[in-house]
């Protein structure tokens, strides 16, 4: 149930890339909250007698109930929001609502899941970790496949812990892909150009495929172009609709 009075404590934050921090934030001693991996707060951020409201996705795999929070924020220049955040000093605290959000895992059975991301969208599934190892553990015809795109190797975040999955369980496999760096010396997860492009690799069966998007709104669109011209429908589509309804009419 989503809770319209937090008070969120920053404990601490750094750059885990050159232009992505990572948060993170406690709800004081002795208070918990129920979450599911996937779902997102809303920053309350005061600046000049207003409101600014910005949603992050939680990136922390904890347990739920849980006390404390990470949260991946790209450091956008001329972002009033970003300054704010960036200029917090440990031990300050900000207003915020939630969880909530569609974007999480459901007592389904698909074939596979397909997870996109794009820089910082890589959040919701990093929080999702030990629900998809879960899931995998005990559904023995599941597959996951994460998709992650970025601009350079220096933009990747929470790698490790995807790759530590993928040596642990052979049905998780993952793919890399580099939008502004061309190397002939690639691993073989890594690819050059859009991870969207990645989709024609997959052989996507529309009724058997669920498909995640998180990240720029231009990758979430095109994805969706693509996907309903391969025959699938908004049911087997999930995203944020908040963040892109705006970009996204007719395939929704």
């Amino acid at each position: 149930m989503m809770n319209n009075n937090l008070i969120l404590t920053l404990n601490w934050s750094k750059y885990i890339t050159p232009s992505a921090s990572c948060f993170n934030f406690s709800l004081g001693k002795n208070n918990y909250l129920n979450f599911i991996p996937g779902q997102y707060f809303t920053f309350h951020l005061e600046f000049a007698e207003k409101i600014l409201n910005r949603c992050y996705s939680i990136a922390s795999p904890g347990t739920s109930p849980s006390n404390s929070f990470e949260f991946i924020v790209s450091n956008v220049k001329d972002s009033i929001s970003n300054k704010l955040l960036f200029n917090l000093k440990e031990g300050a605290r900000l207003y915020a609502s939630g969880p909530e959000g569609d974007l999480v895992l459901h007592d389904e059975h698909p074939r596979r899941y397909i997870l996109v991301a794009t820089g910082t969208g890589i959040a919701p599934y990093h929080a999702m970790l030990p629900a998809l190892e879960n899931k995998l553990k005990y559904d023995k015809r599941l597959e996951v496949i994460l998709l992650y795109g970025v601009r350079t190797p220096a933009d990747l975040i929470y790698i490790n812990d995807f790759i530590n999955l993928y040596k642990k369980n052979p049905r998780f496999n993952f793919f890399i892909s580099y939008s502004r760096y061309n190397s002939e010396c690639l691993k073989h997860y890594e690819k050059n150009g859009y991870v969207t492009n990645i989709f024609k690799e997959l052989n996507l069966i529309p009724n058997d495929d669920i498909i995640y998007l998180c990240g720029n709104p231009n990758m979430v669109r095109d994805a969706i172009v693509i996907l309903s011209e391969l025959g699938f429908s908004k049911n087997n589509i999930r995203f944020e609709k908040y963040l892109y309804a705006n970009l996204i009419t007719t395939h929704t």
